[in-house]
């Protein structure tokens, strides 16, 4: 591994994830219903509490 990519992942290690509020909503729904629910109707139901999911 070439040295700059190894501290350009350092670096990426010490930031804080920008996704962590979706994953803990994603996570609470999953168990909400018990894991029955598949990715599908999990963002179905994240975009009925008004998260959006894609950057675009």
């Amino acid at each position: 591994m070439a040295r700059s990519v190894f501290y350009y992942h350092l670096k990426g290690l010490k930031n804080a994830d920008k996704y962590a509020s979706k994953k803990a909503v994603i996570k609470s729904i999953f168990h909400e219903h018990k894991g029955r629910y598949g990715y599908r109707r999990v963002t179905a139901d994240m975009r009925n509490r008004a998260f959006t999911i894609n950057r675009r």
